[in-house]
């Protein structure tokens, strides 16, 4: 398998080396690409929330930080799926 080192900051998008991975592999790769900017994203809407909620768009806050959990959740369903794979795989 040859998944890209994303930790280096580089990114293989363009590439069509996910063709030969497994399904598990491409998962865990689809699941790592999510959930990094999902970490960011949520970190900042709670310090926007601190900040802001009393002065700037509450309304805005609020439904950023509900798609973030409803990305959260999918990326979770992902996992399990994933590893449910892995299971059938195994046996």
């Amino acid at each position: 398998m040859n998944v890209p080192d994303s930790s280096a900051g580089e990114s293989n998008h363009d590439s069509d080396d996910w063709k030969s991975w497994s399904p598990e592999d491409f998962l865990a790769v689809v699941l790592h690409e999510l959930r990094t900017p999902l970490i960011v994203m949520k970190g900042y809407a709670i310090i926007l929330a601190d900040e802001s909620m009393n002065e700037h768009h509450p309304q805005a806050l609020e439904i950023i930080s509900k798609k973030i959990e409803i990305m959260i959740k999918l990326c979770n369903g992902i996992a399990e799926y994933r590893n449910e794979l892995m299971g059938r795989r195994d046996t």
